[in-house]
């Protein structure tokens, strides 16, 4: 998995794992090296991976909004 920063398309973090689940997406947050309050949006394609009270906190508690893409 990996995050990518839109504004210069840059990887800010990522991680690899068997699993693609809540764990990963954790881990890849933790290998970010910029201060965690400069990410306003996290956009994803709305995996299952995002729908969990894991990343929920996360995304709270750094105050980060999560945007979907939604497929048709």
């Amino acid at each position: 998995m990996i995050l990518l920063d839109l504004y210069n398309r840059k990887i800010i973090g990522y991680a690899a794992d068997k699993n693609k689940d809540a764990n990963l997406v954790y881990k890849t947050f933790t290998k970010i090296e910029r201060p965690l309050e400069e990410i306003e949006i996290l956009h994803t394609d709305k995996d299952n991976e995002f729908k969990n009270k894991i990343i929920d906190d996360l995304l709270t508690a750094q105050s980060i909004k999560l945007s979907y893409t939604c497929g048709v």
